[in-house]
């Protein structure tokens, strides 16, 4: 018999496939809703909203029942609510917008069953000095499927159409099923789910609060945040269709694989600082060129570099989150509140992203867009700072 991979490279390959998922129901998904709605930017806000409010709920339930047992029970769901998301928009086809609130719900719920046990098997299978290394591999891995899937799916719908493509990604929504029968269970714990308890320890401890305020500025403007929808708006109505959005992409993503893999080889921790600063301040600079330059190349531009330079900050920030929570006053039996914790930060982040976006959606005119799209970028430098900062700090 066959033996199965490493768990290692079995939770590397189940992000993998997450990704294609979220490049599906992210970038495309958003390119679906400008060609068959007149108020785009109202519909991805709210549906973002619900969305994430639903997360945190879900969160904070899933951890109340992975605080004992259940783990990878609840880590398989996640990955079958994947699969139901996917099959719900093919069954729905044109009715997709008139059951944004289920499709939220079920992608909410999908995220809090996968993101919780996830980061739970993370932090107890990956060992503190592999953990970079593993973080880069994880990323590339990522990466190389983020080049070739993005120009399959965008030829896929421009040739045929979003719900013949959704098709591809069920596919490989079944193999992540799979994939998650190869993890072994976490030991159970019995442990009473106590997050009040939890915070008032962490609370006053100056490198977590740190690491959960730098959380709660990469929801506001990077991760998932209202940031990308607008790029991919300003980026979809210059290239008109999907396929040249695929081939940005692919293209954005192999630079990045690049720019981190240098950024892995080359490393000297004394120099990490001023990489990352570095990497803050290459979005405003590329945006202030988009702005006084106003064009097609311009924005492309924009895209493809702050995206290089924020995906290197969320490799460096991601490391910091999984070794936080290993900090000493973190026991296992805790680590459930702290992720409760932090998706609460991150997911804030996204909710005031979105409703920034929702007021410049009703207000219905051009310069709100542009005033968000500069204020969010603006505050990549201050993750760039605080990740400078907080890369100092030795782990206590």
């Amino acid at each position: 018999m066959q033996k199965c991979p490493s768990e290692e490279n079995t939770l590397i390959g189940i992000q993998a496939i997450r990704e294609v998922i979220e490049i599906f129901s992210g970038p495309f998904l958003t390119t679906y809703f400008i060609k068959t709605s007149m108020d785009t930017i109202t519909q991805i806000s709210i549906y973002n909203i619900f969305v994430y409010f639903i997360l945190i709920i879900a969160t904070a339930m899933v951890c109340y029942i992975i605080k004992r047992k259940y783990k990878i029970e609840i880590f398989r769901l996640s990955v079958i609510l994947n699969f139901v998301y996917i099959l719900m928009i093919i069954v729905l086809r044109e009715k997709v917008l008139e059951h944004l609130g289920i499709l939220a719900i079920i992608y909410g719920i999908s995220s809090a069953t996968y993101w919780t046990p996830l980061g739970l098997f993370l932090i107890n299978k990956v060992k503190n000095e592999k953990r970079m290394s593993y973080e880069t591999k994880n990323q590339m891995v990522k990466t190389i499927f983020k080049i070739g899937i993005p120009i399959l799916l965008g030829g896929m719908i421009t040739i045929s159409n979003y719900y013949m493509t959704a098709i591809i990604v069920l596919i490989l929504s079944i193999i992540q099923i799979i994939f998650s029968f190869w993890l072994k269970p976490l030991e159970d714990t019995y442990q009473k789910f106590d997050i009040k308890k939890a915070w008032n320890k962490i609370k006053g401890v100056k490198k977590i609060k740190k690491v959960l305020g730098i959380e709660y500025l990469h929801g506001l403007c990077i991760a998932s945040s209202s940031l990308t929808v607008i790029t991919t708006i300003l980026i979809f109505d210059v290239l008109k269709t999907d396929f040249k959005l695929g081939l940005i992409t692919s293209i954005t993503s192999a630079l990045q694989m690049l720019v981190v893999y240098l950024y892995n080889k080359k490393r000297r921790t004394k120099n990490d600082k001023t990489i990352i600063l570095i990497a803050g301040i290459i979005p405003i600079v590329t945006l202030s060129i988009f702005l006084i330059y106003r064009g097609d190349i311009t924005i492309i531009l924009y895209s493809i570099l702050s995206q290089i330079a924020t995906g290197l900050l969320t490799v460096i920030r991601t490391v910091q989150v999984y070794n936080t929570a290993n900090h000493k006053l973190i026991t296992i039996n805790e680590q459930s509140e702290f992720w409760v914790i932090r998706e609460g930060c991150i997911s804030f982040g996204r909710i005031t992203s979105y409703i920034l976006l929702l007021i410049v959606g009703l207000w219905r005119g051009t310069q709100g867009l542009k005033i968000l799209m500069i204020i969010l970028t603006a505050m990549i430098i201050l993750i760039g700072i605080a990740q400078r900062y907080q890369i100092e700090e030795k782990s206590v």
